[in-house]
Parts: structure tokens; sequence; C-alpha cells
């Protein structure tokens, strides 16, 4: 990789426009960045809100603690349109072209793409940390993840540690999802075949393909197929996977065809289930294994509506099959592409929208109604935290390393600073969303007090993977609306993710 001059960049938020050609920002000031999604499969156009939001809260902190070092925050946005190349020349543009002092992106792909810049000596480097308020795979940040692509496979490894993330991976929320379908009929059981069968549409990328392993993780962890001795358990479950391509066309995609596979009676990768074969023994091509008691997507909201339409569109054979979504289908945008639809029922499993609901998680969504104007929603609560962490951080390494300008913070210097946003200090000083918290948070950084950082979404406790833990939610469409049933306390237990009373009101 070619050295990057660049000092800090937070790419927060994108919304639909190209990078901001405006001149750059005064030596004081800190730019955070945003390349995120704004028009493509993945878009939700309130992130860049949350964002925004974070950064006044922000810079009415840093008034109400009487200044720091004249120190300002501003955002920059850019629209990756869900393209990692686009992502990847836009951060790459960002970073030459401002002041910038971290990253926010939004999918797993994109952030593999700006990460590889870091691994890559035919291009510049991007040189500052990537906070990614949506990427749930699980092998971001594996020491031993492996991908024939040299690049990638080091992206994915990150072994200097340039990837952070605000949204739990999709492990615990595979655990949880099993939970959603075992709760249908008699033990998962919804069609009285005395098995238990759920069928996952999956896309065929690195985001579906890492969530469908954990849902097998799971499955062997808490339900069982065989038992040591190979024998099948009554009542263990069987899997389908049925998988599309990440780049089809919505509009003239078969959907009819796929969803036929989906919940017919015919399993055509039989071998993620064991014990399809004996030892020795060739894989069968297919197996004949029954009419599924579930079906679930793990795809993009783009086409999670369109299988939705589909299946609301079928006959009653096929509706009498429940369907479970997982948190990309947790967008407004999909209850808009199905107006018309009866969504009502619909339900699913996703990420908590918030968390700590009498501090951190209360003062956000107060925030948004009021100031931004609407509900918090999916993944906003997460995107305001990454932009709250990355200035922390920021703050942090400016205070420790003493630059010139504050614009000329070292990149490494935020990166490293990043793990003690929230420091596990017994004699840290707590930290909530809005601007009073922010201004303690001045206040401990600039006497040399650790922090602990509470966030909207959950405990920004970055692992040394630079991953977090999240609660998930049960929820159901009611009226056109996504409504809360019950929280599964991933965060004390992310492997077990059992239903926890008195969370945020459920």
């Amino acid at each position: 990789m070619r050295s990057s001059t660049i000092a800090v960049v937070v790419v927060a938020l994108a919304l639909g426009c190209a990078p901001d050609d405006a001149t750059r920002a005064g030596p004081n000031v800190v730019t955070i960045g945003a390349v995120i999604d704004q028009t493509g499969s993945n878009a939700r156009p309130q992130w860049r809100d949350a964002a925004e939001l974070a950064i006044a809260h922000a810079n009415r902190g840093l008034e109400l603690a009487g200044g720091h070092r004249d120190l300002r925050f501003e955002l920059r946005f850019s629209d990756s349109s869900g393209v990692p190349r686009v992502a990847m020349d836009r951060a790459l543009a960002m970073t030459r072209d401002h002041a910038v002092a971290g990253l926010i992106t939004d999918t797993t792909e994109d952030v593999l793409a700006i990460a590889g810049t870091q691994y890559d000596p035919e291009v510049d480097d991007v040189g500052v940390p990537i906070v990614c308020m949506a990427c749930t795979s699980p092998e971001l940040g594996d020491p031993i993840a492996a991908d024939p692509d040299f690049v990638r496979q080091q992206a994915m490894r990150d072994r200097d540690h340039w990837v952070w993330r605000t949204a739990a991976d999709s492990d615990p929320e595979a655990v949880a999802l099993l939970h959603a379908a075992r709760a249908l009929g008699d033990r998962g059981d919804t069609n009285g075949d005395g098995v238990w069968k759920v069928a996952f549409y999956v896309v065929d990328d690195e985001f579906g393909n890492g969530f469908f392993e954990g849902i097998q993780r799971a499955r062997d962890r808490s339900y069982p197929l065989i038992d040591p001795t190979g024998d099948f358990i009554r009542g263990g479950l069987r899997l389908e996977i049925v998988r599309h391509a990440p780049d089809i066309d919505a509009n003239t995609h078969r959907w009819d065809a796929d969803l036929a596979a989906l919940t017919d009676d015919r399993n055509e990768e039989p071998e993620v289930n064991p014990g399809v074969s004996r030892p020795g023994e060739p894989l069968p091509d297919f197996v004949i294994d029954g009419e599924p008691d579930a079906i679930v997507e793990i795809t993009f909201p783009l086409f999670a509506a369109s299988i939705t339409r589909a299946y609301v569109q079928a006959g009653d054979e096929v509706r009498a099959m429940p369907f479970l979504h997982h948190h990309n289908w947790r967008h407004e945008t999909t209850l808009v592409r199905l107006v018309g639809f009866d969504t009502d029922g619909q339900e699913g499993v996703s990420h908590a929208v918030l968390d700590n609901c009498q501090t951190s998680g209360r003062t956000f969504a107060e925030s948004m109604r009021d100031e931004v104007g609407h509900e918090a929603g999916i993944w906003d609560a997460q995107t305001y935290d990454a932009a709250m962490a990355l200035m922390l951080a920021t703050l942090i390494a400016i205070e420790e390393t003493d630059p010139a300008t504050n614009a000329q913070v070292e990149g490494t210097a935020v990166r490293d600073a990043l793990a003690r946003v929230s420091s596990g200090d017994a004699a840290a000083t707590t930290i909530v969303a809005g601007p009073e918290g922010f201004a303690e948070a001045v206040r401990a950084i600039r006497d040399g007090t650790p922090i602990e950082y509470e966030g909207a979404s959950g405990p920004v406790d970055f692992d040394a993977a630079g991953d977090v833990r999240n609660n998930f939610v049960h929820y159901r469409v009611e009226g056109a609306r996504f409504v809360d049933q019950r929280t599964f306390g991933c965060v004390a237990d992310p492997e077990g993710c059992a239903v926890v009373e008195g969370a945020c009101g459920l």
C-alpha cells in the first residue's frame, strides 16, 4: 500500500449524492466522513440523520464543556450505491481531498473493499479507522478467515485493526432466529409431520453465507440433528438453503421459482445437514426430506421485499408456512415496496433498535423524534454510536499526541484510541449519549480520566477484534409499523440469547 497523508476519516453516511466538493475545513475542524448506501439494495436515508445528530450533539457538548483546542466536528457524505468498488473509490477520494478522521460504512462487502486498500500494495490506502454500523459477517476480524483473493483475505483478517463495528455479528441473531422458529407450532413443527425443518433463502455472498454458517453452528449447539453416535435426534433441526446471486435484477428475477424451490419437499444441498450419508459414501445430489415448517430470508432489503411479494401472492398452501425475516427486512422502505399487499403479521428478528433505554437509548430516541422528526429505526442507533465512538477516539488521540492542528491528528492514533472509548477501567467516567454526555467526556479526557461510553444501541465495549455485543428483538408488523414483541438477551449470553423481561419496556 502507498502511504496516505490523510489524518483522520470518519465515513459516516451517504445520502445519494456524489462526494462533497466543498473546500477543506479549517485547521481545527475534524471531518467525519460517510460512505454509505443511499440508492442501492441496502439504502436507508435516515442513517445520515443519525450521523448528523451525533455531530450536532458533539459540537454542543464541546460548547457546554467550555471548548477544547477550538475543536469542531463536521460530516461529509458519499453514496456507495451498495457497490463495493464505488465505496472504495469514494472513500479514497474522501481521504485524498479532505482531512477526515475515520470512516463509517454500512456493509461487509463495502468495508472489505475499503479496508483492502490497507493491504494492497498497488493502491493508495485510506489510512484511517473504519467503523461499520451494519456489518454482520462473523468472518470480519477472524485471524484464520480464508479467501482465494489475497487482499480480500487480509482485509477479512485485518491484522492491523483498521476495522471496527457497532453492530453485533450475525451469530447471536442466528440463535435468536432459531428460538423464534422453535416457538412456532409444536416445538417448531407447524405442519404436523413430526419433523422440524426450516428453509433459508440466502444471498450468495460473504454476508449471506456467513450468516447461514452461523445458523448451522447455532443448530448444532441448541437443536442438534444427530447425537454423538450418529443417530438422529427426535426434534432436532433439519436445514435447507436456497441461494440467489447478489447482482440479480429485482424487476426481472423469477421470485416465484425461488419460492417454489424454497417451499417444496426437495433439498438440493443436503450436505448442510449431518448424517445425510454414511462415512465413505458419496453425498446425494438431493434428498426428499419434507416440506419446511417455516421459511426465513437472509438477503438485502430490496430482494427481501421481492421474495415477500411472491409469498403474499402465492397460494394458501405456501402462505400456511410461517415466513420469518431477519434484520434487513426491518426497513421502512420494505413496507413502502410492499404497499398494496397485506404485510400485517409478518415477523422476524433484528438487532434491538434501542438499548440502555433509561439513559442513552432514551436520549437518542427523543432527539431523533424531536430534533430530526422521525422515530428511530434499524441501525440508526448503531450509526449514531459509530460517529460518537470516532469522535471520542479523536478527542483522546488529540489529547495524547498534541498535533499542530486538530485536523492533523494521525489516523493510527485515532484507530488506537478506539479501544479506550469504553476502557473497562473501574475508575472510568460513564459517558451517555447527548450533548451533556459528550461534555462530560471532554472534561474527563482533558483531565486524563478514562471513559466508558454507554451507547444508544447497547454497550460499545469493543473486544480484541473490534466487535461489540447487541441485544436482539422479535418484531412483528402491526398496522404498517414494526412492533417489538420480546427481547433476546444476547449481550449477556450471545450463545444462549434467552428471552429477558423488562428490556426497553418489553
